[in-house]
């Protein structure tokens, strides 16, 4: 099925909601999935939300997209400190350079500083997309090795799928939302240092300016 009014998704939800009372029911596509299948939850989008609590310790933000979007929120991210990561570096240098960058990050939070790794706007001569967000995975899983934390934040579409690929989890659930379309999950992992793991994962276009000081200092 596809789409071209905004008013098209009340028309598929509620077919899919009624196809879902039949039998258990795989519904693959985009974001507006989620959006059509709303349009049939009157009571759950009526509840009201409870508000969301500031991180325990510092937060690390992984942003990978190279969306104007995200360029403004990482402008506004005034609470974290900016670390641009070597992207030639990361994707071609192997394991050695990955611990070395990872290592450079999980000081700084260690020290108690919100780190906002920065791979975005970076280059690698002859390394795709693909190559890049893989190796942002690797630097995530990296991080989280050296330095406990309770709430991390990825920014960008394929970054944010192959980070989670990168970590050691079985799953994810719903936790709060934080802006429409932006769901702050729970990660839930064998490895009990990842469990619980609060994560964020929002696509290029998601969220208001002030989106990762919301993660960072919780509200509404």
């Amino acid at each position: 099925m596809d789409a071209s009014r905004l008013e098209d998704l009340q028309a598929v939800g509620q077919l899919v909601w009624r196809r879902a009372h039949q039998a258990r029911l795989l519904a693959v596509g985009p974001s507006s999935v989620v959006q059509a299948l709303a349009t049939q939850w009157p009571s759950a989008a009526a509840a009201p939300a409870a508000p969301l609590a500031a991180a325990e310790g510092p937060v690390f933000v992984l942003a990978g997209s190279l969306s104007p979007v995200t360029a403004r929120q990482v402008r506004a991210a005034t609470s974290y400190e900016p670390m641009p990561i070597d992207v030639a570096a990361l994707v071609q240098g192997g394991e050695e350079a990955t611990h070395a960058l990872s290592a450079r990050l999980a000081a700084t939070l260690r020290a108690g500083r919100s780190v906002l790794a920065l791979t975005a706007g970076s280059a690698a001569q002859g390394a795709s997309p693909h190559q890049v967000a893989e190796a942002g995975g690797r630097l995530l899983a990296g991080v989280l090795a050296q330095v406990p934390l309770r709430r991390i934040g990825i920014a960008g579409g394929d970054t944010s799928s192959l980070a989670v690929q990168a970590l050691a989890a079985w799953g994810l659930s719903y936790r709060a939302s934080l802006a429409p379309g932006v769901a702050l999950c729970r990660l839930h992992s064998d490895k009990a240092a990842l469990d619980g793991l609060e994560i964020m994962l929002k696509g290029w276009q998601m969220g208001p300016e002030d989106l990762f000081e919301r993660l960072l200092h919780g509200g509404a």
